[in-house]
């Protein structure tokens, strides 16, 4: 035999050899190979199954969240028209605001000048003040002195008819004297004694005579209206009032004022108040003289 072919023999030994330990060793192995399929064949079912129910909660989770996707847009649709319109209404309300705005500073603008205005007027009016406290007080200066002498001249009205009644009485009594002695004389057959040619009492019929003045006329009337400072006394131009004429107030026996006549109608005259010591009253005496 060859060397070749005894090498080859012995290679084929050794190869046998090997090929029987493979073998035997892959008989032995190959039920594990079976159970380990199974067992992942077991375990990717279980996983299929779970992939399966995964795969399902996931198909609901997804329809979930596409639903509350939806709800949102809406959601978002709707707040992007409220916003829409809450801008269009914030933009209303800025250009009303702007026009209240303009308004009230127009207004301001008002006050402030109504204000200068009243402080202007108030100043004025504090001035005025001033004059009419300075007045007021000349006036109650004035309304003193005048008071003093219209008393004084009241006094000396009273004295005046004092001396006046005075006088009648003395005239009467020269003219009872006078018929005294006339009678003496007609008795004695002498000529009349002529002691006085004076008139005892005047004749009032004749209210134009040369020898009566429109002083010396007695007029009697009633006060029938009464204003702040005139008052209506109730005879007029066919009783002799004249314009200018004095009446002297009185009630009973109280002096009340003067009214000097200003204005005269045929049944009805008007004058100022003067001497004034109260407010004269409808129905008050007027006359001429005092009484």
């Amino acid at each position: 035999m060859s060397a070749l072919t005894k090498v080859l023999i012995v290679l084929l030994s050794f190869s046998s050899l090997f090929l029987c330990g493979a073998i035997v060793t892959y008989v032995g192995s190959a039920n594990n190979y079976k159970d380990m399929y199974d067992g992942q064949r077991s375990q990717l079912q279980t996983l299929n199954d779970k992939v399966a129910t995964l795969t399902a909660a996931a198909q609901e989770q997804r329809m979930m969240v596409e639903q509350k996707i939806q709800e949102y847009e809406k959601r978002i649709q709707d707040m992007t028209a409220e916003k829409t319109q809450l801008s269009v209404d914030l933009n209303n309300a800025l250009r009303e605001s702007l026009g209240h705005q303009n308004r009230a500073d127009k207004w301001q603008g008002l006050l402030d000048s109504y204000g200068q205005t009243m402080a202007n007027q108030e100043l004025t009016i504090k001035s005025i003040q001033e004059k009419l406290d300075a007045a007021r007080g000349q006036l109650i200066e004035n309304d003193k002195q005048l008071n003093q002498q219209t008393a004084r001249v009241y006094e000396l009205t009273i004295q005046m008819e004092a001396l006046e009644t005075a006088r009648r009485r003395a005239v009467e009594e020269k003219k009872v004297l006078e018929d005294k002695l006339n009678k003496i004389a007609a008795a004695a057959g002498a000529e009349p004694v002529r002691v006085s040619q004076a008139v005892v009492t005047p004749d009032r019929s004749r209210v134009s005579a040369a020898a009566e003045t429109a002083s010396d006329v007695e007029l009697n009337a009633l006060i029938s209206e009464v204003f702040e400072n005139l008052a209506t006394i109730s005879i007029g131009a066919s009783d002799g009032v004249q314009k200018d004429m004095r009446f002297h107030v009185t009630r009973g026996d109280e002096y009340v004022c003067d009214v000097v006549i200003t204005h005269v109608d045929t049944d009805k005259a008007a004058g100022v108040l003067e001497l004034r010591q109260q407010q004269p009253r409808v129905g008050d005496n007027a006359s001429t003289r005092l009484m």
